[in-house]
């Protein structure tokens, strides 16, 4: 009879090695999961990082080409402000009748 005892004893702490074992080996098949999870959404942070770089670079540069353009548009303006200059001169020097009767 102890022998008996012995042996479902035995029987039942193997069972319950193997049900622990199980246990551990889905925590484990878990951990790897999260883990891969993980490094899933560090690749997409890193993706949409790189994106969000790619983007202030072109905002960047389209910056600069409208501050060009700005400086372009200021450099005509004074040209045009120059010559301007330069024909009313033209015309007080050469047509004072016209300055004087306000045409």
């Amino acid at each position: 009879v102890a022998l008996q005892c012995d042996s479902v004893a035995l029987l039942w702490h193997s069972s319950v090695i193997v049900w622990h074992s199980s246990l551990i080996v889905w925590h484990s098949s878990m951990i790897v999961w999260h883990s891969s999870v993980i490094v899933w959404h560090s690749d997409l942070i890193m993706w949409h990082s790189s994106e969000i770089l790619w983007h202030s670079c072109v905002i960047l540069w389209h910056s600069s080409v409208i501050v060009w353009h700005s400086s372009v548009i200021v450099w005509h303006s004074s040209v045009i402000v120059y010559h301007s200059s330069e024909i009313a001169s033209y015309f007080v020097r050469h047509c004072p009748r016209v300055v004087e009767s306000g045409l």
